[in-house]
């Protein structure tokens, strides 16, 4: 390798040592119950039913939203997309498991969560602890 390729090469591995950290989300941010002022407060779904509102528990590996349990498995995330995080499969099941794409959106205090592009949950708010 010739010396100007080395050069280059120090310089490329010392800008994804440095930057990289400062443009990925943290996905710790994530980490806690979100919902609606409804899920968060746990009121009843219906005025007459006996079922209450769940908000999404999220933690470091798994997030559970009512009896429903998701094991995460995390990708990085895109530079370009800081606020954002992808989750590589996400196994959820009560009954039986199944297989999801999640993506994680946290913007202005408020997350949404996209389950395979095509239902959303959000904009939740962090519940008051």
């Amino acid at each position: 390798m010739n010396r100007f390729s080395n050069k280059i090469l120090k310089i490329s591995i010392a800008f994804l040592l440095c930057a990289s950290p400062a443009l990925a989300f943290d996905r710790n941010a994530l980490i806690g119950e979100w919902g609606t002022e409804q899920q968060c407060q746990r009121e009843l779904i219906t005025p007459s039913g006996t079922k209450h509102a769940t908000p999404f528990d999220i933690h470091s590996d798994w997030m559970s939203y009512g009896d429903v349990w998701c094991r995460l498995n995390w990708s990085t995330a895109s530079p370009s997309r800081s606020d954002t995080v992808d989750t590589v499969k996400a196994l959820c099941g009560e009954d039986s498991v199944r297989d999801y794409q999640i993506t994680f959106k946290l913007a202005n205090d408020e997350l949404s969560i996209v389950w395979n592009q095509w239902h959303k949950n959000g904009p939740l708010m962090r519940c008051p602890t």
